[in-house]
């Protein structure tokens, strides 16, 4: 597959209590890093338990999962977040 534009992606549908588990992985070949972060794989909103996997303008790998902490409404969640180091 090949993405140049910004609106180029594939979409998967995917039930949240369907997996208690998730493995990814990519080759990838990066042609350039225009964005400050650019996606990989990323859910339509960030909503608890969505995942955001995102090669940053450095070239740094970070993934993200959202999660509630039982906020007050309107309240944003947190999220528990990696980031690779420079390569």
């Amino acid at each position: 597959m090949e993405f140049k534009s910004p609106g180029d992606r594939v979409r998967i549908h995917l039930k949240n209590d369907q997996y208690q588990g998730l493995t990814m992985a990519a080759w990838i070949r990066v042609d350039g890093l225009d964005r400050k972060y650019n996606a990989l794989f990323m859910s339509d909103g960030y909503e608890d338990g969505e995942p955001h996997w995102q090669i940053d303008q450095s070239g740094r790998l970070m993934f993200s999962v959202s999660y509630d902490r039982a906020l007050p409404p309107g309240g944003n969640p947190d999220q528990e977040d990696r980031q690779s180091q420079v390569f």
